[in-house]
């Protein structure tokens, strides 16, 4: 697949980092990169925009990103991609309009300055940073890859990026194969592993069509916010507080609440490729998500105690 690296400098946007924990459960050495952000849309042209933020190397992480996300012009075909930094007190980003496919499966790529920056909540009390450049029109074709790096460190070893991907035809997460009893999980059983690449989100049994977004942090604990619901924290062993209402099978995570069943299916194996696990679920009722568009399910992973923090 075609990369190509396309720098963004920001002068007034110096990379902070500070250390984190050491490899995940179950991991023999550290990933090359972290994913802290993960998107995706459908256009009116068919195509499927995609992009994940990656931190690189993957024992950094940056400090300040508390928020960031996109939203869309469906009629436009139009992504309007940002970031902001709780540091600075300031937000950057780009608008990519994706032009219709042609003959050969090919879209002609723009990046433009952000824009329908009223969208962005609090953007009244941020200061707007306005990149330096912008990348010349690119050609793209089905499942080809354009990394833009959103910051760099001065000695230029730390990177945030954006991998951004178009397809045509993407298939998309499948169902869980497996018919195991679940069981409890435990350490000796692996590493949990937890793939933004692509994703799906159910409810009673109807895929959602609206907005999501991923925010990863360190930590094998996972949590989804659905507008009205607040937020799921979900965990494969118990503690207290939680309750046992549902399962992760192969790559799927489903549990229930209220008579309604949830559903995340992601593109590879969780804890295991056929494989049951007992899942165990708190319901923060009382979390308020943070910048994002209206009816955007939101999820992503952290250390237990910050979530159960937050919480009480």
């Amino acid at each position: 697949m075609l990369r190509i690296s396309l720098l963004f400098l920001f002068a007034a946007l110096p990379m902070a980092m500070a250390q984190t924990g050491g490899p995940e459960m179950g991991s023999d050495s550290l990933p090359s990169e972290t994913t802290v952000m993960a998107g995706r849309a459908t256009l009116r042209s068919g195509a499927v925009f995609a992009y994940r933020s990656v931190l690189r190397p993957a024992n950094q992480s940056p400090t300040g990103f508390g928020a960031g996300g996109m939203f869309t012009e469906p009629l436009e075909n139009t992504i309007h991609r940002y970031m902001i930094d709780r540091n600075s007190g300031s937000y950057f980003g780009y608008d990519i309009v994706i032009g219709m496919a042609d003959t050969t499966g090919a879209y002609l790529v723009t990046f433009e300055p952000l824009s329908h920056i009223e969208k962005i909540d609090d953007a009244a009390n941020l200061k707007l940073s306005v990149l330096p450049q912008y990348p010349a029109p690119q050609v793209m074709h089905d499942g080809e890859i354009i990394e833009l790096d959103l910051m760099v460190s001065p000695d230029g070893k730390k990177r945030l990026t954006d991998i951004i991907s178009i397809r045509l035809h993407e298939p998309p997460p499948a169902a869980a194969k497996t018919t195991a009893a679940p069981r409890d999980f435990t350490i000796d059983d692996g590493a949990i592993t937890f793939d933004a690449t692509r994703y799906t989100f159910w409810k009673q049994g109807q895929k959602y069509s609206g907005p999501t977004g991923f925010t990863g942090k360190p930590g094998g604990t996972f949590w989804i916010a659905i507008p009205g619901q607040g937020r799921y924290i979900l965990s494969l062993t118990a503690h207290e507080g939680f309750a046992k209402s549902g399962t992760v099978r192969d790559n799927v995570v489903a549990f229930e609440d209220a008579g309604q069943r949830y559903e995340l299916r992601l593109q590879s194996p969780i804890a295991g490729a056929g494989k049951a696990w007992n899942l165990y679920v708190m319901h923060d009722l009382t979390y308020a998500p943070g910048q994002g568009p209206p009816g955007m399910v939101s999820f992503g992973t952290d250390r237990l105690e910050n979530l159960i923090a937050r919480h009480q």
